[in-house]
């Protein structure tokens, strides 16, 4: 149990570190993320191994922003296919 919550701190604070990392227009605008899911997509893209490796760096680096603009797209049809599930 205790390594869970480790876990879900380490998440947390890369959810955090890529949130403000950005500007909210970066995610809203250039990703096409609506606000209120900005939080849940972040923690989307922690389920990918290169997420982890790219965030580790206190600047947004090109190959970051490239894997968010990819993963964006794939978060996209997520929830287009969860919000038309019954």
């Amino acid at each position: 149990m205790v390594y869970r919550q480790l876990d879900y701190e380490k998440e947390k604070g890369m959810m955090e570190k890529a949130y403000y990392i950005f500007p909210i227009d970066f995610y809203t605008e250039e990703l096409q993320i609506p606000e209120p899911l900005i939080e849940d997509f972040l923690y989307y893209c922690i389920g990918f191994k290169p997420f982890k490796n790219l965030i580790v760096k206190e600047k947004p680096t090109l190959a970051l922003i490239q894997f968010l603009k990819e993963t964006a797209i794939s978060y996209q049809k997520f929830k287009e296919i969860d919000v038309e599930s019954p």
